[in-house]
């Protein structure tokens, strides 16, 4: 049942998005957020309709260091099998068909809808990418930060600690991306990536129940993460945000980032078939900036590269030549690892 003006738009809405000449105008997308995590991953079918199977190798056969006429045991290695799972992002847009048809301009009103849609489904999406958990949300995806929330157990070699106490933290990833590394994954006879159904002019109902003509658009992203070794990430967490925001300054109280970049960067296995990434927030970009104002600083420098359709894309800052990455679905408020 829909209400109104919360879950369709009214005439009102409409009018908020005429330009002088009567035509649907292009909306500044201030909402919008910059999460360069999505550029970077790696896509691969899973071979499951709800995830993705694969075989890890856990023990190897061993071997026997022998002398002359003395005989060998035979051995043999072990693997387990592991499944990732995953979640679906959907939503519907709907409009009253005469509030579409209002001046005329039905296609770009439904357009200007879709396209704030979609930009709603990048950030969900990147946000699950980083902090998704299906143990507290069932219904969503796994993603990295869980997997890397303790200094004990399979990934704590993984994990650097950058000193922080409390919930004012944040993090930076290192991630390997490739196709026996990480990946993201959709459904078996699927298709990557958000998808689009026009359902066209269809009966809705009101608040009452009541139907009326109306169109309604149908957007489903089915999506999920595999870590196939998690070799391949590398967790800085702990980053006192307060702290942090003291770089550069004569009471410099900021954690050491450089060096632990460095820390994770050797952490990572040597192979060239990955693609490396730092991924962080606005702030730590932000302060990582002022240490490349120092004199001393031989590991950040600023790049111009090509982006989209050839277009520039600006000082892109490399650590080691590693891309550094904004991701502003990526929290302050992260509680301490312990």
């Amino acid at each position: 049942m829909a209400t109104l003006g919360i879950t369709r738009p009214t005439l009102l809405d409409v009018t908020k998005r005429l330009d002088p000449n009567g035509k649907i105008d292009t909306i500044g997308e201030i909402l919008a957020e910059t999460n360069l995590i999505l550029d970077d991953i790696v896509w691969i079918e899973g071979n499951m309709p709800t995830g993705h199977k694969f075989t890890l190798r856990t023990s190897r056969p061993a071997l026997t260091w022998r002398q002359m006429n003395q005989g060998v045991p035979p051995t043999k290695g072990g693997t387990s099998q592991f499944t990732e799972v995953c979640g679906s992002l959907s939503g519907y847009n709907e409009v009253d068909r005469k509030v579409a048809a209002f001046n005329g301009n039905t296609a770009e009103f439904r357009l200007s809808e879709a396209r704030g849609t979609f930009e709603k489904a990048n950030e969900d999406f990147a946000g699950a990418l980083i902090y998704g958990d299906v143990l507290a949300n069932p219904e969503k995806m796994t993603g990295i930060i869980p997997r890397y929330a303790s200094k004990s157990g399979t990934t704590a070699t993984r994990i650097i600690d950058a000193g922080g106490t409390g919930s004012d933290n944040t993090s930076i990833l290192l991630v390997g991306w490739g196709a026996e590394s990480v990946f993201g994954i959709y459904p078996k006879g699927s298709k990557a990536g958000l998808t689009f159904e026009d359902k066209g002019l269809v009966t809705l109902l009101d608040a009452s129940n009541n139907p009326l003509e109306g169109y309604r658009s149908y957007f489903e992203w089915d999506t999920g993460l595999c870590v196939k070794n998690w070799k391949y990430i590398v967790r800085i967490a702990n980053i006192d945000v307060s702290k942090l925001l003291t770089a550069g300054d004569a009471n410099d109280a900021s954690a050491n980032i450089l060096k632990m970049m460095l820390q994770a960067i050797r952490r990572i296995p040597i192979s060239a078939n990955v693609k490396l990434a730092f991924y962080m927030n606005e702030i730590v970009l932000e302060m990582l900036d002022v240490k490349l104002m120092d004199k001393g600083n031989l590991v950040l420098k600023f790049e111009d590269l090509v982006g989209t359709g050839g277009l520039p894309r600006p000082n892109v800052m490399r650590f080691r030549g590693i891309p550094c990455r904004k991701v502003e679905q990526m929290l302050s408020t992260e509680t301490q690892v312990t």
